[in-house]
């Protein structure tokens, strides 16, 4: 009987993880397992839906195939306070087993064709904005997030919340902006200093809000 190693996952890499299930679950949206393999010398984790992907990026690893584990044997391990630090997952005869300083859980699992790495075609009127992770959450926190009186106003069923969010790239500027007029309160602007290439700006839909916040890393 052969044994993979996944390796020790740290207390960030879960928490990352067990953010991005939950929100799912939240949402009462149907998610058939957590894929996790490796990937450039890094651990992924893999989950898909009809409408959104999400990649975990852990720490460096070193094992070969995929596999899709139950929800449940990353959630127990990352959500709070399950495990006292560190957790070692390993796979064997179709089960993974995760073990920590509190004890183990042994899951079903299954072996599955390795993902097909995502590229983005080149394109030479790409845009980019880089910047350090909780310079883009406060931004996008700022510029996107329900307003403070959200929920401090008499209910009217004439309000309606945004549809979009907007992200518009230029000139070493990150632009975050959300109108809420159509709530009756009032439009929001943030902006903040990053490296940019070209121009341009984008419509997000809410949903990404949690994706977003849930996914990226402060640094």
């Amino acid at each position: 009987m052969s044994t993979t190693n996944i390796g020790l996952v740290d207390s960030t890499e879960l928490h990352h993880i067990f953010e991005s299930i939950m929100m799912f679950r939240v949402e009462g949206i149907n998610v058939p397992g957590i894929t996790v393999f490796c990937q450039g010398g890094r651990r992924k984790w893999l989950v898909t839906t009809k409408e959104f992907t999400i990649v975990v990026t852990g720490d460096t690893a070193d094992f070969t195939g995929a596999y899709k584990l139950p929800l449940t044997s990353v959630a127990n391990a990352g959500r709070p306070r399950a495990a006292a630090g560190s957790v070692a997952f390993t796979i064997a005869d179709g089960m993974v087993t995760a073990a920590s300083s509190l004890g183990t859980q042994t899951l079903p699992c299954s072996s599955v064709p390795m993902p097909k790495p995502q590229h983005v075609a080149a394109n030479p009127a790409r845009v980019t904005a880089q910047l350090v992770g909780k310079e883009l959450l406060y931004t996008i926190f700022a510029g996107a997030n329900p307003p403070f009186e959200t929920n401090m106003t008499d209910d009217d069923d004439e309000r309606k919340n945004p549809d979009h969010f907007l992200l518009r790239v230029e000139d070493g500027q990150l632009h975050v902006s959300s109108d809420w007029t159509g709530a009756r309160l009032y439009p929001i602007r943030a902006h903040t200093s990053a490296t940019t290439t070209g121009a341009g700006h984008i419509k997000v839909h809410p949903d990404m809000l949690n994706i977003i916040y849930n996914c990226v890393d402060e640094d």
